[in-house]
């Protein structure tokens, strides 16, 4: 019987993993056969790359272009954010997914890919993972499996949305500093263009958002595009019951502004695993003994999501709102450097002060 049994080898899955090998038996599961394949823009802060393994972070082709500036544009109004040095790095995902199977299997975790989990059962002093190919007993699973999570059908519904997120790349050159976005309120998300260095991405995130929409919007034509799509879990879900954990995309635990969500896995990761050794040493799976994981990552990540979350109900009614609130933070120019990339509401609150809001 194994200590943990995780389920899903994508970064939240792979990371957890890693930083259990020292004290557990860890079996990985994954449906593909490979690592990598999600769509995802790989947008990330410069703290992101602090929370990989050094040799992940330092792995050539990882980073694929850095970026300073954002611009958000609203009709006729333009908001320009920039920051002194990197604001973002736009990482390959398909390295970042590869590196950290790579790192977690030379950490000593198994990882068997083209095996796909099909429901979780308790017994009495294990959980029961059963896949498509058999069943793995284990003193505690952790569903890091994504927006269709089968490890979260073992904790209850979640209050959530899910978004469309659609990718389309071109090789063709594009070195600027730059990201472009287009909020639409409407259908809850936005319209981007990345800059990658040798190569420009299109993309999107929305409520029923399809690839055709994206390329009317950029003009895209007949021109060579390669295409990805993944559902993004916006909302909130409880993250412990006993015996199971669910961390990343599973959990929600992704920007309800952005529908990022790497930087919120990896630091849900690091809760978990110190949850997990702690729960290993008392022999105490409980819920009640899980739920120590919920607390720490909420008193970290929770203010911002709920706040994000807040911002989309009322943009979505009240989208007459957004010119008055672009304005206001042109208006509060300098401020930017207080904000953080992937904590903004808790920037925000504390960097405009009233006479940027005109009151």
């Amino acid at each position: 019987m194994h200590d943990l049994v995780i389920i899903g080898a994508g970064p939240a899955g792979c990371r957890l993993a890693s930083l259990c090998a020292p004290f557990a038996d860890v079996l990985v599961l994954e449906e593909h056969r490979a690592p990598g394949g999600k769509a995802c823009s790989g947008l990330v802060s410069p703290r992101f790359m602090g929370l990989l393994p050094a040799g992940v972070a330092g792995c050539p082709g990882l980073i694929e272009h850095e970026l300073r500036a954002a611009r958000v544009h609203l009709g006729e109004e333009t908001l320009a954010i920039a920051k002194k040095g990197t604001a973002a790095y736009a990482v390959d995902r398909g390295v970042l997914d590869r590196e950290l199977a790579a790192y977690a299997a030379g950490a000593g975790c198994a990882i068997r890919y083209g095996e796909r989990a099909t429901g979780l059962a308790l017994g009495k002093d294990f959980i029961r993972v059963a896949t498509g190919k058999g069943v793995h007993d284990c003193r505690l699973a952790a569903g890091c499996d994504g927006a269709g999570s089968v490890a979260a059908r073992g904790i209850g519904p979640a209050s959530r949305e899910i978004l469309n997120g659609l990718a389309m790349t071109e090789e063709r050159e594009d070195r600027s500093d730059c990201v472009d976005v287009w909020p639409d309120p409407e259908a809850g998300g936005f319209l981007w263009k990345i800059p990658r260095g040798e190569r420009t991405e299109y993309g999107g995130m929305g409520k029923g958002l399809g690839f055709a929409a994206v390329e009317r919007f950029f003009g895209l034509g007949k021109r060579r595009l390669s295409r990805s799509a993944a559902p993004i879990p916006i909302g909130t879900a409880r993250t412990f019951s006993e015996r199971l954990l669910l961390v990343g995309d599973a959990a929600c635990q992704t920007k309800p502004w952005s529908g990022g969500g790497l930087a919120y896995s990896l630091l849900a990761a690091q809760y978990a695993a110190g949850v997990i050794k702690a729960c290993l040493g008392k022999d105490d799976f409980s819920a009640a003994a899980l739920s120590e994981y919920e607390r720490l990552w909420k008193g970290v990540l929770f203010k911002d999501i709920q706040a994000g979350m807040l911002a989309r109900e009322i943009l979505k009614d009240h989208t007459e709102l957004l010119p008055g609130l672009v304005k206001a933070l042109c208006r509060g120019g300098g401020t930017w450097e207080k904000i953080d990339f992937d904590f903004p509401f808790t920037g925000l609150l504390g960097a405009l002060r009233p006479k940027d809001l005109g009151t």
